[in-house]
C-alpha cells in the first residue's frame, strides 16, 4: 500500500521510519542522530513546506520510503519533484520495491501536474545509476555546489 504523507501526525510508526532514515543517512555519510532526524521531519512535514514523504507498506510494515520536496523552477516551466532520499528496507531489497516507489511517484506527479522528477546520486554508485536509467531517467554530469550556513 502506498501512502503519501504531508503531515507529521500521519506517520503511524515514527520510530520505525526514523530507524530506516538512520540507515539511509549512515549509508550516505549523513547525520544519524534520531532527534535531529525527527526535527527535520517535523520541519519538513509542516504546513509551511511542500515536502512529501512516500511510503510503501505491507501489513503495517514499512518496506521503503522516499523523501521529496516540491519546488518551482524557471527551467522546468513549473513545479518539479526533487527526491532527496530513496530507501528500501534490507529485508525487501531485490523485490522491485524501489521500482514500485518510483512508478508511484511518477503517477503522483502526473496527477498533481508536476513537470519534472529529479534526483542525484554519486558517480561511484553505479547500481543506482543503472536503476535510474532503467526507470527512464537521464543521467547528466553536474557539479554539485553547496555551502553550509551555520551561526
Amino acid at each position: 500500500m502506498f501512502k503519501v504523507i504531508r503531515k507529521m501526525e500521519d506517520i503511524e510508526h515514527l520510530s520505525v521510519l526514523i530507524d530506516m532514515i538512520q540507515k539511509q543517512m549512515s549509508h550516505i555519510g549523513g547525520q544519524t542522530d534520531p532527534v535531529r532526524i525527527e526535527e527535520a521531519l517535523k520541519r519538513g512535514l509542516s504546513d509551511q513546506t511542500r515536502t512529501v514523504l512516500f511510503l510503501l507498506t505491507e501489513k503495517d510494515q514499512y518496506q521503503g520510503f522516499s523523501f521529496c520536496n516540491i519546488s518551482t523552477g524557471l527551467e522546468s516551466g513549473g513545479d518539479y519533484l526533487w527526491m532527496n532520499e530513496l530507501y528500501v528496507h534490507e529485508e525487501h531489497r531485490r523485490k522491485s520495491i524501489g521500482s514500485q516507489l518510483v512508478e508511484h511517484m511518477e503517477r503522483w506527479c502526473e496527477e498533481n501536474e508536476i513537470k519534472n522528477f529529479l534526483c542525484m546520486t554519486s558517480k561511484e554508485n553505479k547500481e543506482a545509476q543503472v536503476f535510474y536509467e532503467k526507470k527512464g531517467f537521464g543521467l547528466e554530469e553536474v557539479i554539485w555546489v553547496s555551502k553550509a550556513i551555520t551561526k
